[in-house]
Formats: structure tokens, sequence, C-alpha cells
């Protein structure tokens, strides 16, 4: 009979077995050949000189002179320092097994301190160089030893990259070898790696967890291991996905040790303390249904059993909580791609399509919106970029000229930078061939895999459409005759991107919907601030990254007409604010409009349903008059030419109307710009909870799932004070600084 066999080097082996019903578990040695001594944090003194503290000089507020104060931890030597930090971020670990963290990067680069990472690369660039210069790797048989060094991110390895050359290169030159590991690298660079030295060489891997369990480099014999992983997680509070840095899991952590094992007896040094390792690491790898949206999950439970998905996914072996999973389905049945009732549960027939398209949820919407607007390649295309790895390899010191090749494709939006990169590399490939692809993709220093992979994603999801008649029944330049509009990519974009954030002033300084200061990422095309990309009041962005502080990724500058429309999940009346999205963003207006443009959100909606339940019927015609005039109104507002007397029907011309007052010039004479105030808020003491977005572990309740249909909201829960901001803020708003346009739009709690 058949036989399912699961293996795998650091699964937990007899829970899965006591999960499958008591299968039998079969161990295989699987440590190193050879032993591994270990040394934690407190045991590298012998190799880190100790260093004391010296005092700090500091201006006297009476007198210019210098004055001396006790020393601070930035005077303290890399292992004090390292074992403070460690300390201020200490990581426990709750009954379910997720990680609780303490945050605190931000305070640390408010003060112009090194954050914990930032001091543990440090810590490994001096015992890296203590190593090599004392001659303490050992050397590999016949060939000289390596030093694999585990770092969290590519961010991280460009830094201790970029130090060890500095510091190696008179002292130590010619004495060793210098490689870096992570998914970016070209595969050319990447199979240097395993290229041995001479006797008298050391060479030196930094890499990501990427070097744990998927190669094995045979003349490792010391391992150096920072404890840390970069991990993709999903905040269901504040509904955002976020790139944590956290303490990787014991059983991955004896894996990075036994890579030193493997030709002859090997050397372990651990940048963290003992106690990091018994009480703050997991013992296992935090189950991915428990740190990931659940979206694709439900889709595909619900296309392959009838099962209600409490009950189908509380079957799993370590389930996700029930609200998580609740709000997951919320946000399909917003979507239009669940009814439910009672506690069953259905694909519509848009459902069905998004659980065929092989993206995640958000993305397929995208698509099935990219058929409706006439730009069917650039919505596949905009997909498959999506559900890749970055595209862009940068190595260390290409950064800015990384981000001056992304601005020739963009400069508005890293996501529509992607796609055009992809489709140049694309063109060149099919009217060139494989070799002219090759050169284009070293000169924009693309990942050729990634566009490989962004090739075969396009091409499922244009079969998938073809299968379910989304397309081949009308002309291939019909289908995209909308696909050079800026103002319709840029619809698609916001439409699959969920996140927004808010300049707060005029510097580099955003606020996300959970109230965490963050800064757009110094790679992005609109980093610069130049052009109207760059100077743009709210940005659409994918995820966010903690590394020396809070940024913002992958961003695309959007427009309070986009926002209302296309932006966000839940759009709502509410009885004091006028409209709330996602209950955070308020836009205010006179009744009239404000109905207007949620009855148009809705009829967007109506449209997608429509094209879903039947792809080769003409929609309604009330529901094709509606996106005709809507696609040209977007076009208008790129222009700022909006004018609602081009349009015949009644309806469709208040629409123009209330989509012209939306405008961003209204953001500073609406919610002000006191720098005085920017000025305070920037220099209060952040606390946790305004150091990142939302985490798992946050105290807080989750906030109450709006009803997304447009009916006013008459709970009293409503008039409390998380609401009473905005109402101020509209009260105090001066007749003379709203000019014509009666509608405005601002975070909750926005200054008037």
């Amino acid at each position: 009979g058949l036989r399912f066999i699961v293996m795998s080097a650091t699964l937990d082996s007899f829970a899965l077995g006591d999960y499958l019903g008591g299968c039998p578990v079969i161990g295989v040695p699987a440590g190193p050949l050879y032993p591994v001594k270990e040394y934690f944090l407190d045991d590298l003194r012998s190799i880190i000189p100790y260093q004391a503290p010296q005092p700090v000089k500091i201006p006297d507020r009476g007198d210019p002179s210098l004055k001396e104060r006790g020393p601070n931890i930035q005077s303290f030597d890399l292992i004090t320092r390292a074992k403070y930090r460690e300390r201020e971020n200490f990581q426990l670990v709750d009954e379910r097994g997720v990680m609780r963290t303490k945050i605190v990067n931000n305070r640390a680069a408010k003060y112009q301190e090194e954050t914990y990472d930032a001091t543990l690369a440090k810590l490994m660039i001096e015992l890296v160089y203590n190593l090599v210069v004392r001659r303490q790797v050992p050397p590999a048989g016949n060939s000289g030893g390596a030093i694999l060094c585990f770092l969290p991110g590519w961010e991280e390895i460009q830094i201790v990259k970029r130090r060890i050359l500095q510091m190696f290169r008179g002292v130590l030159f010619g004495k060793f070898q210098l490689h870096t590991l992570h998914s970016s690298v070209p595969q050319y660079d990447q199979k240097r790696v395993f290229d041995p030295v001479p006797l008298d060489e050391v060479k030196i891997i930094l890499a990501t967890n990427i070097a744990e369990t998927s190669i094995t480099i045979n003349d490792v014999t010391v391992v150096i291991d920072t404890g840390r992983v970069r991990e993709l997680r999903w905040h269901p509070v504040s509904r955002m996905s976020s790139l944590d840095v956290i303490y990787t899991s014991k059983s991955s952590a004896v894996q990075r040790s036994g890579r030193a094992g493997r030709v002859r007896q090997g050397i372990c040094y651990r940048l963290y303390t003992k106690d990091v390792a018994e009480l703050a690491m997991p013992d296992y790898e935090t189950p991915e249904m428990l740190r990931c949206s659940l979206e694709s999950l439900i889709l595909q439970s619900k296309a392959v059993s009838n099962t209600p998905v409490l009950a189908f996914l509380g079957g799993a072996m370590n389930p996700a909580p029930v609200d998580r999973i609740e709000l997951a389905l919320s946000e399909l049945v917003t979507m239009g791609a669940v009814s439910r009732s009672e506690n069953y549960e259905e694909l519509t027939a848009m459902g069905w399509h998004l659980a065929a398209l092989p993206v995640d949820p958000m993305l397929a919407r995208m698509v099935i919106l990219g058929v409706l607007f006439h730009a069917v390649e650039p919505a596949v295309t905009i997909a498959a970029c999506l559900s890749v790895p970055d595209m862009f390899q940068a190595l260390p010191g290409d950064r800015g000229i990384v981000a001056s090749i992304q601005e020739n494709f963009s400069r508005e939006s890293d996501v529509l930078a992607l796609m055009n990169a992809f489709l140049k590399w694309d063109e060149i490939v099919r009217t060139h061939g494989e070799q002219a692809g090759k050169e284009i993709a070293k000169k924009y220093l693309l990942n050729e895999n990634n566009l490989r992979m962004v090739a075969a994603i396009r091409d499922q999801l244009r079969e998938v459409l073809f299968t379910r008649k989304f397309i081949g029944h009308s002309s291939f330049e019909e289908m995209n005759a909308n696909s050079q509009k800026p103002a319709v990519l840029r619809a698609l974009v916001n439409s699959a991107v969920s996140n927004l954030a808010h300049r707060v002033g005029l510097q580099n300084e955003f606020i996300t919907r959970s109230g965490a200061n963050a800064a757009i990422h110094p790679s992005s095309v609109v980093a610069s601030g130049t052009g109207i990309g760059g100077r743009a009041m709210w940005y659409a962005y994918l995820d966010l990254a903690q590394t020396r502080r809070l940024f913002i990724r992958c961003n695309t500058m959007t427009t309070p007409v986009e926002i209302i429309l296309f932006c966000g999940t839940f759009l709502r009346e509410h009885d004091l604010c006028g409209l709330l999205l996602d209950n955070w963003i308020v836009c205010k207006g006179t009744e009239e409009d404000l109905s207007v443009l949620l009855s148009s959100r809705q009829l967007i909606m109506d449209a997608t349903l429509a094209l879903s339940e039947n792809p080769t019927a003409p929609a309604p015609a009330h529901l094709e008059r509606f996106v005709s005039t809507l696609l040209n109104v977007l076009q208008q507002n790129e222009s700022g030419e909006i004018s609602a007397e081009i349009l015949d029907e009644h309806a469709e011309a208040d629409l123009a109307r209330a989509l012209s007052n939306l405008d961003t010039a209204d953001f500073d004479d609406y919610f002000g710009d006191d720098s005085d105030d920017s000025d305070s808020d920037s220099d209060a003491e952040p606390t946790p909870s305004s150091q990142k977005d939302t985490a798992t572990d946050s105290d807080e309740d989750p906030p109450r799932l709006p009803d997304p249909r447009p009916a006013p909201t008459t709970d009293a829960a409503d008039d409390d004070a998380s609401h009473a901001a905005p109402a101020a803020a509209a009260a105090g708003v001066p007749a003379h600084k709203t000019r014509r346009r009666s509608v405005a739009v601002g975070p909750e709690g926005a200054r008037g």
C-alpha cells in the first residue's frame, strides 16, 4: 500500500506522530559528524579583551567648556553592551509558543544609540577579526577553514561585510575571502562559497538562515551565531505584515552549530547568553498558521471541504486562535469571496475564482479588477511581481545605484518599478533571446531567477483567466486598453495593498494605522522626497521592516480619490466622522458627497461580483456606465482637470463632483502644519505600543469589526473618546480654509 513519509531536520517529530494517530517515528542521527564545542556570550572574554568604560564629555549649560559625567552604555565594551541590549530585548514564550517581544529599536534610534542587532553585528565583526588575527580558525583538512556567520537579514549582512572589508584591508590583505549567502545573491556568486581556500587563508561567509539546512559547506570549522532571524509575521489587530527580527528556535540553533562539525571538530560562538538559549528561544519554529494571514488558507479549505472553517482549521496540529479565523472570514465576506449564515460558509463565484488563482486573495481580486478595468496585463504582472522576493539585488555599496535604476522605471511606485523592470527584461528575452536577457538583468541588477519566477506565475494567472473565460473572448488590445494610464495602474496597486501611511509634517515621518511612526525605506523610489511621488501625503505600502527604525517598504503614492474608492477593507458611515475607513482614516464632507463616495465603492464591488458571476456576459448597463465614468474621472484626476460638465448622466456628474472635492491641497489646511507640535510629538518618549505596529501579544482588544454595509452607525460604543478627536477637528476647521472643496481625508484624531 501507499506509505507517506515526512522528513525534517527541525520538526517536532513526536508531536506530529501523536497528531497522526500514533504513527511510528524513525529517528536518524542528524547531529554533526564531529563534536562541536559551544561558547556563549559570557565566554568570549578570552578572545575579545575587556575595555574599561570611559567618561563622556558633555557641554555644560552654564559654561561652554566640556565637563565630565559618568559613562553611558555606549562607552562600555561590546560584550557588556550586548548583554545590556539583550536584557532590553528579552523575549519570553507564552503558552501557545508565540514569542512575546519588547521592541526597543525605535527608542535606541531616537537617542542615536545602536540597536540590539547593530550591537551584535559589531560584536561579530570584532570576534571575526580576533579569530583571524590570532589564527584561531582551524583548517579543514588540506584547505583553510571557514567561518560561517548567521545574521538576521540582508541589511545586517551588508553592514558586516562593509566593515570587515574596511578593517581587514590593510592588516589582513590577502589572508581571507569574504562571501555572502542570501536569496538575492546571484547564483554564480552563491556557488563560490563552496570553493576551497589555501591553507594560509580563511573563508568568511555571511549568511541568513538559508545556510541552516538548505546547503552544506564542508570546510566550515567555526560558526558565529547571533541567534536572530528575520521573519514575516502577520499582526491581526492592525491587519499588517511586518518583517520582525526575533530569536530563532532551539532546533534551528542546533542546526546552525552543526554546520561546524562536518570535516573535523568544530567551534560555535553564540552571541547570546545561556538564559536566552534556555528561556527566550522556543523549542521549534512558530507554525506558519500562527504567524501568517489566513485568508488564502480559508479559501483553499472551502474549495476542498464543506466543513465549517472553524471546525476545519481547528483540527490542525497547531490551530490558529478563533478570533484570527473570524477576522479573516470577515475580510473575505467584505471582499465578496465568502457568503456566511449562522455557522456555515460557502464560496461565492468570486471566491471560487480567487481560490483558483495562485496568488494571495487580495492580489487575485486585483487581477479580476484588471479585467474589469481593461488592464489585464498590468494586473497579472503586478500580482506575479508581488508574489516573489524582490527582483532587484543590491550588493553592499549598490543601494544608491539600485535606487537610481528603479527610478528609471517609476518615480511614484516601487510596485510599478518592479512591473516595468520585469516588462523590460521580458521584452528583451522575447525579441533578442536568453543571452540578451542575462545581459539586461546584469545591467539593471535584476535577479534572473526571480524574473523567471515572475514570468511563470504571470503565465499561470493568464491560463486561469483563460480557462475561466475572463479573457479570450475579446482582443488583446481591448482587454488592455487602459494599461498605460497611470491612475488606473495605481488603482490596481491600491486595491491589492491594504496598508496606508500618512505623512506627518514635511519630513520623512509617517504614521501607520496602529499609531506607530515609520519612515520610507531608503531603497524606495519615493525615498528621495523629490517629484510628485516623493512629496505625496499618503502612501500605500506592502509591509513594515524593523531595523535601526521602523520602515514602510514597497511604497506607492496614492490620492484621496484612490484611498476612498480602492484602499483598505472596511468603509462605513459614522455619526461623528462622516466616513471611516478601517477604523482610522476619516473622510469628511457634505452628506451628498459622502453618500456618492460610499455608493461608488459599493458599485465597484457590484461590478466585480457581476463579472465573476458571468465573465462572458455584458455587464448590466448601469454598472458598465459607472465603470466607464469612473475610469474617465480617474484619468482626469491624474491631470487635475476633473470636470462634471463633460458628463451627461446626473448620477455620473455627482460622482465627478464628489471625487473632484477630494484633493490633497486640503490636507495641510485641514490637519495643520504646526512644526512646533510635530517636534514636540517627536521628542516624547515612545511607549512600546508606539514603537512598532501592534504585535500578536497586544494587551488591547482587537477593534470591533465595522459593518461593511452602507448603513449609519447607531451603536453607543461609537461615541467613545476614540471618536471625539475627529469630531473636534471638524469643528475647528476655519471656513476660509475649506475653500470650495467639501471633502477631506486624514487620520482619525488629527489636529484641526
